[in-house]
């Protein structure tokens, strides 16, 4: 929404930039950037590509002052040093509003400088910005993942240790699924960045089979499980829930409108229907699922009054809000290793299943 508002406004401006763009290649950003509005108020600022169709379009955020709130950037490079954005209200209300423009030229230095103005006018305030050292691509060897038929994933990399610890990570997480034995299954949903997500699955079989889903992701580079809880920026909490209970009732509308009453394939009740409309979003701290370019806070729905078993099933992995990759940077701890994940993807980062031999 927001780059399409952008460029909207800056149509004439970007068919020019995109015109030179192919003939001359912009300064490189270097991603995080710190410095000060108006000569005094500090500024801490994070700019990635967001459009790989459209030639220099970029997405950012930034901060100021003593704010907690993160302000969204959108905007061009200009050849041959401009760099314009502009800037829109926090992603926690409910319409995207323009609040600010800013107009930067990229220095020999690797700094930008230019000004800033609000979008009800006013004078143009100066800004300078340094690049500073933020999370930056991964620093240990590439991974890959292999995976046979009927066996755990195995991470493939120069650094042993590494491999070592996702195995005993792996069989960790397994212990922690209820289930009988036998009934596990491991679905590697994101491999990247030297990030590795993983579906879980047992069963608990008799009368009636019931299927308990867990989503765990891993950073080869540290050896350790990322957590909702350790990774999300807890001065920004309070919006991130705000805007996860909003993407999650936007999934139970969407699911109702398929499986309700009057749905495209019916089977709640009215009685369902009320018991998903009463559901407000909870954090589940341990779970964090990455898939297709998406981060996603895996919700398990509530009991209400009337709920079966059958439906109860059916609710099983279903929702969950999900964030682009480059919407959930807002929310994020500065040292996040997700903040990786925006950017250029590394090639070769998954591996086939090993045929079996022949003989």
């Amino acid at each position: 929404m927001k780059v399409l508002l952008l460029s909207l406004s800056l149509l004439p401006l970007l068919t020019r930039a995109q015109t030179a763009f192919s003939e001359l290649q912009p300064p490189r950003l270097s991603g995080y950037y710190a410095g000060t509005l108006n000569g005094k108020l500090p500024i801490h600022a994070y700019f990635f590509p967001t459009n790989r169709d459209l030639d220099g379009i970029l997405e950012g955020y930034y901060r100021y002052g003593q704010r907690q709130q993160t302000l969204h950037l959108a905007g061009a490079y200009f050849p041959p040093d401009s760099l314009i954005a502009e800037e829109f209200s926090a992603p926690s209300q409910a319409v995207d509003q323009r609040t600010g423009h800013f107009r930067l030229q990229f220095r020999p230095d690797g700094s930008l400088r230019g000004s800033w103005r609000a979008e009800q006018g006013g004078p143009r305030l100066p800004v300078e910005l340094h690049p500073v050292t933020g999370p930056g691509p991964a620093t240990c060897p590439p991974v890959r993942v292999a995976q046979r038929p009927g066996r755990p994933p195995v991470l493939i990399t120069a650094d042993k240790q590494a491999a070592t610890a996702f195995a005993g990570w792996l069989a960790g997480e397994e212990a922690l699924n209820e289930g009988d034995p036998g009934t596990q299954t491991r679905t590697v949903t994101y491999v990247g960045h030297n990030l590795v997500s993983v579906l879980l699955t047992s069963e608990m079989q008799g009368a009636s089979v019931n299927i308990s889903p867990r989503w765990a992701t891993f950073d080869a580079c540290t050896g350790a499980k990322l957590t909702a809880a350790d990774e999300l920026d807890p001065h920004r909490l309070e919006a991130f829930r705000a805007e996860a209970n909003s993407r999650l009732r936007q999934q139970l509308e969407d699911y109702i409108a398929e499986r309700g009453p009057r749905g495209r394939d019916p089977l709640l009740s009215e009685e369902d229907v009320a018991g998903l409309r009463s559901q407000e979003f909870e954090l589940n701290p341990e779970q964090l699922k990455l898939e297709d370019g998406q981060v996603v806070f895996p919700y398990e729905v509530g009991s209400y009054d009337l709920l079966s078993n059958l439906i109860r099933k059916a609710y099983v992995g279903q929702f969950g809000p999900a964030f682009s990759f480059a919407q959930i940077q807002t929310f994020l701890r500065p040292t996040s290793p997700l903040h990786r994940l925006v950017l250029p993807v590394p090639v070769h980062t998954s591996l086939p299943a090993k045929k079996p031999a022949t003989r």
